[in-house]
């Protein structure tokens, strides 16, 4: 199967969720965190959260978290200090994922930390399931308005990790699967621009990805009708009112997106992807 697919059963997964918590708690959308789904796990589905230590350092250092289903659901979380606050954060909700889409079904047992230790490896059809639980749980991390709202205030990449309690890594991959899934920008370039985003040496290289994220069908429309030349993009720039000439820096990242020698084959494949 594509990856795509996974993708979309991953935002399946994560809309019911952010719809039930918003429904449950009265909250809209870009102001739902991670603890909502935490009270909703406890609250209304009676999980219990509890941590854990292990003993041996290496396994403190492998195991994440585990979740445990039947009529006392648990989760239990690696709380050693070989783990980050941000990594508890996102194995929590991984963990209630993995709870929330196989809470109606009898037969579901989920697995403890001692099956995780016995088991060497994951099935193909465990490593499709990691794969939608990872997704969705960075969704529910960082739900698309929320997301938007970040890029629309051009929030640094710090600020965002800090504010909604996820690792340098976890948003990595949250821009990426955004830029390539919903904006249909190729996978190879969408690691490039959140590089840029989150390692760029400048001011002016990190706040392109905000400004494109924002305007993504304003960038589409505009290069569809005239060539990808800096003056172009300075008047389109001067078009949304953004106040200033398009550095070069954002020069170089959007060539990286489009191709330089024919831009609209490539935003046609791009968009029809």
């Amino acid at each position: 199967m594509k990856d795509g697919f996974y993708y979309n059963c991953a935002t399946h997964t994560a809309d019911n969720i952010l719809n039930e918590i918003s429904s449950t708690y009265q909250i809209d959308l870009l102001n739902i965190r991670w603890k909502h789904f935490v009270n909703l796990l406890k609250q209304k589905y009676s999980v219990s959260i509890e941590p854990h230590v292990f003993n041996d350092p290496n396994l403190n250092a492998r195991l994440a978290g585990v979740a445990m289903l039947g009529n006392y659901p648990l989760i239990q979380f690696n709380n050693s200090i070989m783990q980050s606050e941000e990594r508890k954060h996102f194995t929590i909700v991984h963990e209630g994922v993995h709870f929330f889409r196989h809470k109606d079904d009898p037969n579901a047992e989920g697995e403890a930390f001692t099956d995780i230790i016995e088991n060497s490896a994951y099935s193909p059809e465990e490593q499709a399931e990691e794969l939608i639980t990872n997704q969705t749980a960075s969704i529910i991390m960082l739900n698309n308005s929320a997301l938007l709202a970040c890029m629309q205030n051009r929030w640094s990449y710090g600020k965002i990790t800090g504010f909604y309690g996820m690792s340098g890594s976890a948003l990595f991959e949250r821009l990426v699967n955004y830029l390539h899934f919903n904006l249909k920008i190729k996978s190879e370039s969408a690691r490039y621009l959140v590089g840029r985003f989150r390692y760029g040496d400048t001011v002016e290289a990190c706040g392109f990805l905000p400004i494109l994220t924002t305007n993504f069908d304003r960038f589409v429309d505009w290069f569809n009708d005239f060539p990808l030349t800096g003056n172009m993009l300075d008047e389109l720039y001067l078009n949304l009112g953004l106040g200033f000439e398009a550095p070069a820096s954002h020069w170089y990242q959007l060539n990286h997106i489009f191709s330089k020698t024919n831009l609209n084959a490539s935003i046609a494949a791009n968009m029809q992807k």
